[in-house]
């Protein structure tokens, strides 16, 4: 699993792996074929609570006096994957970076939870296609589609609880895995069948459709920094606003989800519903972080929202990131100079992002080496405008991605290494150009911003070249 793009926890290095002399304490090891970075690290609501070097065999090992029960989650970068941890379990893992998610097995006390989890995961990501097609089948369909994805999960969940003895923040744990990401197909599909059919179904949905939002509760710390946990509640909080806005602020022909007062109504339903301290000020930051990402431009109402997000939020770090945000998008308007970022060459050297645009006409594209498939697209892609548009330098930043292996990525794929960058530090690199998605286009004309939030597939959409 990757972390998705504008991730905001901090990842700082610690030197040991917990206790090394002691008969009872908590066991997490495995080994990683391939390794990408030299570290494991294991984070705790996404603070890192230690790390660990591998070893000569890329083996690691986390050994803790105590630990608290519950979700953590470990990196090697760029990769991360949750792991539920009980104190006292002794939990080994193997996995080849190649195919990360794929060839991850847990074994040991713990191994049943965590292998479901990860079988949760993986046939999420399987089954999306699946989902797609049932978003444009009449309701009653719908509903019998989800019910066919559910089914066989809790067959499978049942037989594990008859296999092995669990607390039961494990077992709360497991049915979470089932039911958020079903949840959130119901919350989607008014908008997604609208969007796919034409058809507004909003008033013809049967009075229960909506039954599992009466037992969602926003006081569940265990489930906070659970990705298809928040999710959900992201898009329940969205639809809420939709509800609310529609019928007191907008006409739905003419409805944008980056308009000032839709986004006012989501702080303020989160401010009144949400209880868990840092569920409430992670959905005050997501709110605030869509407004302004979605929104693109600058004006009277940006300033208003910053103070309301300000007022609300107990986040000192968001607070923070959220108004270095707000001048980045005031930075990245158009007309501004390409900023000094600092990006590294083919042949190792340092060079600033507005030395590579210089004078000239250039769009900036960009890559990751965790997302082989976009870069085998972006590459035929980046091919082919180079012919359509041959008075444009087409130059790539790759993100996340060791030096090593950018350098065999660029090779391997056939991109020009001359055209092509690594990026230094990545969390300065998304927030500098807020990107927000790897199809992202920057468009710069004689050395300056044209259009920062292009899209790749078509960087010139609107505009006369």
């Amino acid at each position: 699993m990757n972390k998705l793009l504008l991730a905001l926890a901090t990842i700082p290095l610690f030197t040991g792996c917990g206790p090394q002399n002691k008969e009872n304490y908590t066991f997490f090891g495995g080994e990683i074929v391939n390794p990408t970075s030299d570290y494991v690290i294991l984070y705790k609501d996404e603070k890192a609570v230690d790390s660990c070097k591998l070893d000569s065999d890329n083996r690691f090992q986390f050994k803790f006096d105590t630990l608290s029960d519950g979700l953590y989650s470990f990196e090697h970068a760029p990769e991360y994957q949750y792991v539920y941890l009980v104190d006292g379990d002794s939990l080994v893992l193997r996995l080849n970076t190649k195919d990360f998610d794929e060839s991850l097995v847990f074994d040991g006390s713990g191994k049943q939870i965590n292998n479901f989890l990860l079988d949760m995961f993986l046939e999420h990501e399987r089954e999306l296609p699946f989902v797609g097609a049932s978003f444009r089948k009449d309701v009653d369909a719908f509903e019998k589609c989800m019910d066919s994805i559910r089914r066989p999960k809790i067959d499978h969940f049942n037989e594990m609880v008859k296999d092995a003895e669990m607390k039961e923040g494990a077992l709360k744990l497991g049915l979470a895995s089932i039911d958020y990401p079903l949840n959130l197909y119901k919350e989607k599909y008014p908008h997604k069948h609208k969007k796919y059919t034409g058809e507004n179904v909003w008033d013809s949905l049967p009075k229960d459709f909506y039954a599992h939002r009466k037992s969602l509760a926003f006081d569940n710390h265990d489930l906070t920094y659970y990705k298809p946990y928040y999710d959900f509640v992201k898009y329940y909080i969205d639809n809420l606003s939709y509800a609310s806005c529609l019928k007191g602020c907008s006409d739905d022909s003419n409805f944008k989800y980056e308009h000032y007062h839709f986004n006012v109504h989501k702080l303020n339903l989160v401010d009144s519903l949400v209880v868990d301290g840092d569920l409430r000020d992670n959905l005050f930051r997501s709110v605030a972080t869509q407004y302004y990402i979605n929104g693109k431009g600058v004006d009277a109402h940006s300033y208003d929202f910053l103070e309301r997000f300000q007022a609300l939020s107990a986040n000192g770090n968001h607070k923070k990131e959220v108004a270095d945000l707000f001048m980045a998008l005031q930075n990245m308007q158009p007309g501004n100079p390409v900023p000094d970022l600092m990006v590294e060459n083919f042949e190792g050297k340092q060079v600033a992002l507005s030395n590579i645009a210089g004078k000239k006409d250039v769009v900036f594209y960009f890559w990751t080496a965790t997302q082989p498939r976009h870069l085998g697209n972006i590459s035929r892609k980046i091919a082919q405008l180079s012919e359509a548009y041959p008075d444009f330098e087409f130059v790539g930043i790759s993100i996340r991605t060791e030096s090593d292996q950018y350098k065999r990525n660029v090779e391997s794929y056939g991109l020009d290494a001359k055209r092509n960058f690594r990026s230094l530090d990545y969390k300065k690199a998304v927030s500098t150009l807020i990107i927000d998605k790897l199809d992202k286009g920057i468009v710069v004309r004689d050395g300056r911003i044209d259009n920062a939030f292009a899209s790749i597939h078509q960087p010139f959409k609107g505009q006369k070249y």
